[in-house]
C-alpha cells in the first residue's frame, strides 16, 4: 500500500507533539499494519524513520474503525491504505459480513514523541 506524501511546516514549541504528528512528520507509508514516516525530534530539525505498528492503537467495533488495539494484523480488516493522516479499512462486523469501507484520522491520537511515533492510549477493545 502506498501513502500520499504531505509536506508540512514544522509546528510546536517542545520535544513532545500530543496527537497531530502530521504537524512534524512526513513521508507516510502504510505497510500492512505499519505506520512509518519520517520524523523530526525539534522544530526546524533532522527527520528520521519511525514506525508505530497500528495493531497497538487501531480496533475495529462491528465493522467500524476505532481507536483500539489489535485488529489490523488480523482477519477482522482487509484492503486497508492510507490517504495522508487518515486510514481506510474494509472490516468485518459482529455477524462475520464485511462492512462498508470505515475512516479513522490518525492525526487524532498518533504523536511524535522526540522523533518516534507513537498512539496517545493504547486502548484495549473487549472481545466479542
Amino acid at each position: 500500500m502506498r501513502y500520499q506524501a504531505l509536506s508540512l511546516a514544522l509546528i510546536g514549541l517542545g520535544k513532545s507533539y500530543a496527537a497531530h504528528f502530521s504537524n512534524t512528520c512526513n513521508s507516510f507509508d502504510l505497510q500492512g499494519s505499519l505506520l512509518m514516516a519520517k520524523c523530526s525530534k525539534l522544530p526546524n530539525g533532522h527527520y528520521y524513520d519511525t514506525v508505530v505498528d497500528l495493531n497497538k492503537c487501531v480496533g475495529n467495533k462491528d465493522g467500524v474503525l476505532i481507536r483500539g488495539e489489535n485488529v489490523l494484523g488480523n482477519m477482522e480488516c482487509s484492503i486497508c491504505l492510507s490517504i495522508g493522516t487518515q486510514i481506510r479499512c474494509m472490516c468485518y462486523g459482529a455477524k462475520g459480513v464485511l462492512a462498508p469501507s470505515s475512516v479513522l484520522n490518525l492525526d487524532d491520537f498518533i504523536s511524535n514523541q522526540g522523533g518516534t511515533l507513537t498512539c496517545d492510549q493504547e486502548v484495549q477493545v473487549a472481545p466479542r
